[in-house]
């Protein structure tokens, strides 16, 4: 204690064990206002020379959901695919969340077990690469529950219990030691869930 200290990072305190948590001093540091972020994201441009228009700083604020080290990623990569910015500029998406975003198409367009199996190989490749079962989870749910209407947008109806089954599967995974396992459970019962409002829906019309 009087020669060291030990500063913890973390997103959330639920993998932290009791044991430890009882023994730290817990600071919780709130994520930046959206204005506070495009105000950042402005002095960046500003000490990198070039100009960045308040309402595109904006957008990558609310687009990076109040994460700085997501928005500045974002900044940089917009730079490098337009170097001449300008208030409609595309904001890119990380890969990953791309390549999440065709999974959540993919389930939502045909459901069946040889898709499940396709699926299955985009998976095992998402994890190899180092993206873990709780952000595929997130953003698998957050592209599902989309309230705009897009090719990964499932019906109003049985958006709950996607939600619920998301948390379901994604509290499993963590206590399995096999995260595929859970991940394709999930996407199996999201494709029963969609077969079955299809039904549903079909047998209402005669």
């Amino acid at each position: 204690m009087p020669t060291c200290r030990i500063i913890a990072n973390c997103e959330s305190l639920s993998k932290v064990i009791q044991p430890l948590r009882s023994r730290c001093l817990q600071i919780r540091v709130p994520a930046p206002k959206q204005d506070v972020l495009a105000d950042l994201l402005c002095k960046i441009a500003n000490h990198e020379k070039f100009e960045l228009p308040p309402k595109l700083a904006a957008s990558i604020a609310h687009v990076s959901r109040r994460n700085i080290r997501r928005a500045i990623m974002m900044l940089q990569t917009c730079k490098l695919k337009t170097p001449n910015l300008h208030a409609q500029a595309m904001i890119p998406r990380p890969d990953y969340e791309s390549f999440i975003a065709e999974i959540a198409q993919d389930v939502v367009k045909e459901q069946s077990p040889q898709n499940l199996r396709a699926i299955r190989t985009k998976l095992y490749e998402l994890l190899t690469k180092g993206i873990t079962a709780d952000i595929i989870f997130v953003n698998l749910a957050r592209e599902f529950l989309k309230v705009e209407q897009s090719k990964s947008t499932l019906p109003e109806p049985i958006k709950p219990g996607v939600l619920r089954y998301a948390v379901v599967f994604e509290g499993r995974c963590r206590e399995g030691s096999k995260p595929i396992i859970h991940l394709e459970a999930f996407l199996a019962r999201v494709m029963a869930m969609i077969k079955s409002n299809m039904i549903n829906n079909a047998n209402r019309k005669y």
